[in-house]
């Protein structure tokens, strides 16, 4: 058993490190000017805190303006609803995915304008940060309100080629 637990582990985390590479060649696909896979800040400059981690995947697009951030997550196929609210319950609240994820965002929307600058780019004001929260299949939280969608590969996918349309 604990060979098998081992080995399922190491599929999920082989399968979070592809999305990552999926999803940075999706945004490159689609002309984004900066696309970075596993972005730390704290690599770009050493003000930025330890703490923060990294951004899965981190785009930007310099004519609109925007900055995206993509966390992915990869979590286990369920059987049972007792199995699906066990599985929320510690990506949720024991686990707190949700609000590391919520920190970066909150650091980058406060840091912005520096960001931008240190990135190279000559205009670095008002640019708008889109977080996003990727996963392996659709996942609705049941047990709190979070400040951002999450969606499965596909509709990423979608949002995506949809913004590149207009």
């Amino acid at each position: 058993m604990k060979k098998t637990k081992q080995l399922i582990l190491e599929w999920k985390n082989s399968y979070e490190k592809q999305i990552v590479y999926d999803i940075a060649n999706l945004f490159e696909t689609n002309k984004f000017d900066i696309v970075k896979p596993n972005f730390e800040l704290r690599k770009l400059n050493k003000m930025h805190p330890q703490w923060l981690g990294d951004y899965d995947v981190f785009a930007v697009d310099v004519k609109n303006k925007e900055i995206w951030i993509i966390e992915c997550k990869v979590i286990e196929k369920v059987a049972t609803f007792y199995d699906m609210y066990r599985q929320q319950n510690r990506f949720f609240n024991e686990h707190k995915e949700d609000e590391k994820f919520q920190r970066r965002i909150d650091y980058l929307r406060e840091n912005v304008n520096q960001v931008i600058q240190q990135l190279g780019c000559t205009e670095y004001m008002n640019y708008k940060v889109i977080p996003y929260m990727c996963m392996n299949k659709v996942l609705i939280s049941r047990y709190k309100k979070v400040a951002f969608p999450i969606v499965a590969y596909p509709e990423l996918e979608q949002i995506i080629f949809n913004t590149r349309k207009q």
